[in-house]
This record gives structure tokens, C-alpha cells and sequence, in this order.
């Protein structure tokens, strides 16, 4: 038959008559009894049960926060899913209780009795179970991540499937433990009493296991072997590292060399479109002023032109007019001569500034590509000369074809 559930009022009733009973050493008030009392209507924040009698009590979902458990009689009580992180249940008997589900992550069960209880998919990260005599206890499933065991008596306990990273179980009593598929990356199993323990899955291979007590021989040689297959493992994982960090070390050098070739690249290239650009600079020169002489021998020779029709025949002519017409000849054959080669060698020397402009072009584009496959390279500096190169390049180009 179930109790009926206790009143918010009553239960503070008994509390002060239960601290007065704390305060005066048993003098005065009296004891909190709540055996077997269903106290999931009232709220149990902060509240005082050091000594009291919780025996078969239902406490399931309540808020334990700020709570005092501490040599409380817990035994065959239902916590199922309470919340008392940090709550203290130091020597407190919690025999035959059900936790499952409860968070407890960081509370105190130092020196508590533990038999039989039942911390199924617990959260009992942090918690603390020095000394706690918790035989025959249930954890499975349970997360208890960097929790302390030491010197706890867990023999018969059953931890299979629960999550033990970086929890110490340091001098405790492991006796016909079991650790079916359990998480012990980083677990300390230092100095515990392992005779009969059972492991599978992955624990021997991520548990520590140095100066364990009374492993079987086979445990210890598959403990030993899972060591140094760990430590090989470290070992190829840590070279794979160095050989790819030699790698890119290398790669980095060969770009930087690579750019330094290709910085004077460029300045030679630099140096050689200026020296081009110069010599455009007075070809284009050379070539005005011979325009400007050919349409003065253009002018002379239809001066002498017009001579020769101002004459009534050419046998009127005297010797150095004779001569005048000859040398004006000559002299325009002669300049036909010269604006046939040079603007052949001028449309040489654009082409060639043409090529050159490719050629640095594409050094560029090459280059931003090797930029963008490594951030370790500098980009190579610009020469001061190449910033005008473009601009006049191309001027002088125009003048050239004009």
C-alpha cells in the first residue's frame, strides 16, 4: 500500500523539530523520521536531513540542490532522476537505493554505503566515492568521466558500458569487477585489487594498469601488449606528424626559392623594358625628324619640278641646274631607303616589346598562383621602374605604328 503524499507544511514542521534535535545533540526536538514517505510534492532545496531517517523514502525528480545527506539513512530509498549536483552524502547509507538517472555530477559519497545501489545512466561526473563501500553496486551505463574511486570496496561491481575517462580508482577493491565495453581512456587502475575483474572491448587497451594488484597472467600480458601497441601507435602517429611537417618545411623552402628566382626574373625583365622603352623613345624620335625631312626634299623636289615646267625644254637647262635635279634625286631615293629599313627595325623593336610584355604577364599570373597555394612565401618586391612601364609601353607603341 503507498504512503500518501506528504505536505509541504508537515515536512517543514519536521524539519525544525529535526534541527532542533541536530543543535542540541538530541536534547531537545526530535529525530525527522520520513520512512517510507513519498515526498515528491515538497521541495527539498537546502534543507537539513544530516541524520535523519529516509528509509524507502520516494524522492524521484525532486531538486536536491544545496541539500545536507550526510549520515543519512538512505537505504532502499528511490532517487530516480533527482538533481543534486554537489550535494554531500559523506557516510551516508544509501544500500539497495535507486539513483538511475539522477544527476550527481561532483557530490560527495566519501565513506558511503553503496551496496547494491543502482546509479543506471547516472551522471556522476567529478563525483567522489573515496572509501565508499558500494559492493555489488550497479553503474551501468552510467557517465562518471574524472570521478574518484579510491580505496573504494567495488568488488562485484558492474560498470559495463559506463563511461570512466579520467577517473581514479587508485588502491580500490576491484574484485569480480566487471568492465564490459567500458570507457577507461586515462582510467588510473594504480594499486586496485583486480582478481577476476573482467575486461572487454577496448579497456585493456586505454586503461592504466601499472602496479595493479592480483591480475590474472593473461590480463597482464594482454595489459602489457595493449601498452606498447598503444605506445607504437603514439609513436607512428607522432612520426606521420614529423614527416609531413619535413614535407612542408621543404615545399616552403623550394617556393621561396622559387619566388627569389622569379623577384629577379622580373627585375631583369624590368631593366629590360626600360632600356627598350628608351631606345623606342629615340627611334620615335629619329623618325619624326625624318618625316619632317622628307616632306622638305618632298617640297624641294616640286620646286625643281615646277623649274623644269617653267622651262620651254629641258636642252634650255645649264649644267648645275642639271646637277640640282640629279642630287634631288639621289637625295629622295636616299630617304626612301632610310623610311623603308627603319620602320621595319622600329616594327622590330615593338614586336620584341610586345614579347617582353607577355612574358612578364605571365610570370605574374604564375606567380599569384604559387601565392595562393602557400601563405608561408613573400610575395617578391616590384621594381620602382615598373610601375611607369605599362603606361609608356603602350604610348610609345601608338607613336611607333603611327
Amino acid at each position: 500500500e503507498e504512503s500518501p503524499r506528504l505536505e509541504q507544511g508537515e515536512l517543514d514542521l519536521i524539519l525544525r523539530e529535526h534541527a532542533a534535535w541536530l543543535a542540541s545533540d538530541g536534547t531537545e526536538g526530535r529525530r525527522a523520521n520520513l520512512c517510507e514517505q513519498d515526498l515528491t510534492g515538497c521541495s527539498l532545496k537546502g534543507c537539513d536531513f544530516s541524520r535523519a531517517n529516509l528509509r524507502s523514502a520516494l524522492l524521484s525528480g525532486l531538486d536536491l540542490s544545496g541539500a545536507v545527506m550526510g549520515d543519512t539513512d538512505l537505504s532502499y530509498a528511490v532517487l530516480d532522476g533527482v538533481r543534486a549536483s554537489g550535494v554531500l552524502f559523506q557516510r551516508a547509507n544509501l544500500s539497495y537505493a535507486r539513483l538511475e538517472k539522477a544527476a550527481l555530477g561532483k557530490a560527495d559519497f566519501s565513506h558511503a554505503g553503496l551496496m547494491h545501489a543502482q546509479f543506471d545512466h547516472a551522471v556522476l561526473e567529478g563525483a567522489i566515492f573515496a572509501e565508499a563501500n558500494a559492493r555489488e553496486a550497479v553503474f551501468r551505463h552510467a557517465s562518471a568521466a574524472a570521478a574518484d574511486f579510491s580505496d573504494a570496496t567495488l568488488r562485484s561491481a558492474d560498470f559495463s558500458d559506463a563511461r570512466l575517462q579520467g577517473a581514479t580508482l587508485e588502491q580500490a577493491d576491484c574484485r569480480d569487477a566487471r568492465f564490459i565495453r567500458s570507457a577507461v581512456k586515462g582510467t588510473v587502475f594504480s594499486g586496485a585489487n583486480l582478481r577476476g575483474a573482467v575486461f572487454e572491448g577496448d579497456a585493456l587497451f586505454e586503461g592504466e594498469f601499472s602496479d595493479a594488484l592480483d591480475m590474472d597472467a593473461s590480463m597482464q600480458t594482454a595489459s602489457y601488449l595493449a601498452r606498447r601497441e598503444a605506445l607504437n601507435r603514439e609513436k607512428r602517429e607522432l612520426d606521420n606528424e614529423r614527416a609531413a611537417i619535413k614535407e612542408k618545411e621543404t615545399a616552403i623552402l623550394t617556393t621561396t626559392q622559387e619566388n627569389e628566382n622569379r623577384r629577379q626574373l622580373m627585375e631583369a625583365l624590368a631593366r629590360e623594358e626600360e632600356v627598350l622603352c628608351r631606345w623606342l623613345a629615340s627611334a620615335t624620335g629619329r623618325a619624326r625628324l625624318l618625316t619632317g625631312a622628307w616632306f622638305l626634299v618632298i617640297l624641294a623636289f616640286c620646286g625643281a619640278i615646277g623649274m623644269l615646267v617653267a622651262k620651254s625644254s629641258v636642252h634650255d637647262l645649264d649644267i648645275q641646274e642639271t646637277g640640282l635635279v640629279l642630287f634631288m634625286l639621289l637625295v629622295i631615293f636616299g630617304m626612301f631607303l632610310m623610311s623603308a629599313l627603319i620602320p621595319s627595325r622600329l616594327s622590330q623593336r615593338v614586336e620584341a616589346h610586345r614579347l617582353l610584355r607577355e612574358r612578364k604577364l605571365k610570370l605574374r599570373y604564375t606567380e599569384s598562383n604559387a601565392q595562393a597555394e602557400t601563405t608561408h612565401a613573400s610575395p617578391p618586391p616590384v621594381p620602382e621602374a615598373q610601375a611607369n612601364m605599362p603606361a609608356t609601353g603602350k604610348k610609345i607603341r601608338k607613336k611607333g605604328a603611327t
